[in-house]
């Protein structure tokens, strides 16, 4: 049996294991130990009234099912991220079975635990109606720019890119997103900031079997694991690094030392639980993976019970109305399966109304067609701009409308070249934009301080004295370009920036990445930061840093060659904080022949005279087969190059009018290549994808 220990401020000592299965909810309770004067008082006076309410005969009365509504809210930066509405739903049956005691593999327990699996009585909804009185799916789907995020809960704040948490005495909150470090999942103890209540899961992890999942951590058991702690559940082991002295304050759950891995055979010994039946690995709070857990035991139901007796930790959410519909409908509601395109492309709209109506009119200004009758209507946008939806519904006599304005911004496109030196006093410059997630210090214009001294502007980020958090992240961004005339195997992206380091330890970033599909995947292109993107040579740690004509540095290293025939194509800057100092970026060019322009884009993707090229297959993963056919005799030659333009294959195809010729992929690394070829004074240049 589990050593018994009244003092919860020891668990300031604990840590979670970093392998296979990783939860960073420990973390989170020993950051709040710290920067939270009273959260050590709230979870010792917590754990005090749960040690009471187990000893008293209350802890043995029957309860009647508990609800608990429950919002998700997905985080996502692409659309693989932004998880379906199955998927959500999937995981909140999962929920219902695993605290309902319904879920069919308990029937793997051993039979010397079988009497201690505890039917936990809580069933849990999506909420029906938000914080405001109306109707909810359950379901806030946010965009962002933020790519990845850890356990500093700035996934839950929507001034740091993430979402605002609805009130955590009605709901449970849980973030869905991309987490790093190889975490699957956290999760706040009560007794925490209701700003930051509830529970962040990596959105691979969240879902029965449906969507995005992946094995093993497909059967949802990592929000079964996290809502637990949610509910002031420990880990089993008791977090001491297997000396066998920790508790997770249960009584029926067997001593063990460390965390379990993957899927073990029962019985499983350890030098804590040394004879049969040794360790409880099936159960929700250990690491196993998910098809190898599947039981709560009576003690650790009442731990969770007692979350909801009079002054318990989570006794306020039996009181919420969440999971009851305001009626009164239709109410109109809809989504988009995508918010930012490129002129020509379509958008797939979806309705979302509550309280089932019967009759539905959309109005899309700047759309193909700019109305519809249909329920789920897809749309074309041709022209750039930004543009209105609007959808109303009727219910018998009943009627509602939902307005989005500037809901759907279409990207044009400019012709190369790109030049820009900032010495415009508009900023951001004429098609370019920023973003500022955390509305704290931007991208920002300086008319004091120019590339090399020769001019007397730029673009800057004052990372001495902005109020930003170390790790922010903010956006400036270019327009669209064409990159299918202009380009030749010369085209460079070139820039000037400066930059002094604070301290040593300062490691303030600059980034710069591009999209081919109108931002919704962005690939790094160029980045430097810390001690070897400085350009002083020495410290600046006591005032801001403006650099002098000699503290400038011009980068040339980035060839475009390997983007040429992408209709579009865009950049990002991105300065990550670290308090240290500014960065400045000026002369943002990239060379073209202008006469390739000029003359329909000759040397990038040149179809005249009947020159026909094809790859097939596209993408490919071994090899694929290069067909050329012409309307006359020339010699031909064919070069695939990589992303930064080094050539990874090239051959004479000497003199032909139609060839045909294998290519190797194989030793290739996934990723995009660019395929030139080229004929007499004609050539032609496209991608191949390599899976």
């Amino acid at each position: 049996m589990k050593r018994i220990l009244l003092g919860v401020i020891a668990l300031s000592s604990l840590f979670c294991a970093t392998a296979q299965r990783t939860c960073g909810t420990v973390d989170v309770h020993n950051r709040l130990l710290q920067t939270d004067p009273q959260y050590a008082a709230r979870r010792a006076a917590l754990e005090q009234f749960t040690q009471h309410y187990a000893a008293s005969s209350v802890a043995q009365n029957h309860r009647s099912v508990i609800t608990i509504p429950v919002v998700v809210h997905v985080v996502y930066s692409n659309a693989a991220g932004n998880i379906s509405d199955a998927q959500v739903q999937s995981q909140i049956a999962r929920l219902n079975l695993d605290y309902h005691k319904m879920n069919a593999d308990t029937a793997n327990a051993p039979a010397v635990w079988d009497s201690l699996i505890a039917d936990c009585n809580i069933q849990f909804c999506l909420a029906q109606r938000d914080p405001n009185g109306l109707p909810s799916n359950g379901i806030v789907r946010t965009s962002t720019t933020v790519t990845s995020w850890s356990t500093n809960d700035n996934v839950k704040h929507t001034a740091q890119g993430g979402d605002d948490a609805w009130p955590a005495a009605s709901y449970l909150n849980i973030w869905v997103c991309n987490l790093g470090s190889g975490l699957l999942g956290y999760s706040q103890f009560p007794g925490g900031s209701a700003a930051t209540d509830g529970c962040v899961i990596l959105n691979t992890a969240f879902g029965d079997g449906i969507g995005s999942v992946q094995a093993p951590y497909n059967g949802g058991r990592t929000v079964t694991h996290e809502v637990g702690h949610w509910l002031n559940l420990f880990h089993t082991w008791g977090d001491d690094g297997g000396s066998c002295i920790g508790s997770d304050q249960v009584g029926d759950t067997p001593n063990s030392a460390d965390a379990v891995y993957g899927s073990p055979t029962f019985p499983l010994l350890d030098n804590c639980a040394t004879v049969a039946p040794g360790v409880m690995f099936m159960n929700y709070m250990d690491y196993t993976e998910d098809a190898a857990m599947y039981m709560f035991t009576k003690g650790q139901n009442v731990r969770i019970q007692a979350n909801f007796a009079g002054g318990g930790g989570r006794a306020s959410i039996l009181n919420s109305l969440g999971c009851v519909s305001p009626g009164g409908g239709p109410y109109a509601n809809f989504t988009a399966d995508k918010l930012n395109i490129c002129a020509g492309d379509q958008i797939q709209f979806t309705d979302a109304s509550f309280d089932t109506p019967t009759v539905f009119h959309w109005v899309f200004a700047g759309g193909t067609p700019d109305t519809s009758n249909d329920e789920n209507p897809l749309v074309t946008y041709n022209t750039p701009g930004l543009y209105p939806v609007s959808l109303t519904v009727w219910k018998d006599t009943n009627s509602n409308t939902k307005t989005q304005t500037s809901y759907i911004n279409v990207k044009g496109t400019t012709p190369l070249p790109l030049m820009e030196d900032f010495e415009s006093a508009t900023f951001p410059p004429a098609g370019w934009s920023l973003t500022n997630p955390d509305n704290q210090t931007a991208w920002a214009h300086t008319t004091t301080y120019g590339g090399f001294g020769q001019s007397s502007s730029s673009a800057w980020l004052d990372n001495y004295t902005q109020s930003n958090i170390r790790g922010q992240l903010d956006y400036l961004y270019t327009p669209v370009f064409d990159f299918t005339m202009g380009l030749t195997a010369d085209s460079k992206l070139t820039f000037d920036y400066a930059y002094a380091q604070k301290r040593t330890t300062s490691v303030d970033s600059l980034i710069i990445k591009y999209s081919t599909d109108c931002g919704a995947t962005w690939i790094t292109l160029w980045a430097n930061g810390a001690a070897g993107m400085s350009t002083t040579g020495s410290l600046v740690g006591n005032s801001v840093f403006h650099p002098t004509a000699t503290q400038w540095h011009r980068d040339s290293s980035v060839s475009m060659w390997p983007l040429a025939g992408w209709p579009g194509v865009q950049f990002e800057f991105i300065n990550k904080s670290y308090h240290g100092n500014a960065i400045y970026l000026d002369n943002v060019n990239i060379n073209v022949d202008t006469s390739l322009i000029h003359h329909g884009g000759v040397g990038v993707h040149d179809l005249n005279g009947n020159m026909k090229v094809s790859v097939v297959p596209n993408p490919t993963s071994d090899k694929f087969t290069l067909f050329l056919d012409m309307d006359e005799v020339h010699s031909v030659e064919a070069a695939l190059y990589d992303m930064i333009g080094q050539s990874v294959w090239s051959r004479d195809l000497g003199t032909v009018r139609s060839t045909s010729e294998s290519v190797s992929t194989a030793a290739l690394a996934p990723g995009i290549y660019v395929l030139k070829v080229k004929a007499g004074e004609r050539s032609y240049t496209t991608r191949v994808v390599k899976q």
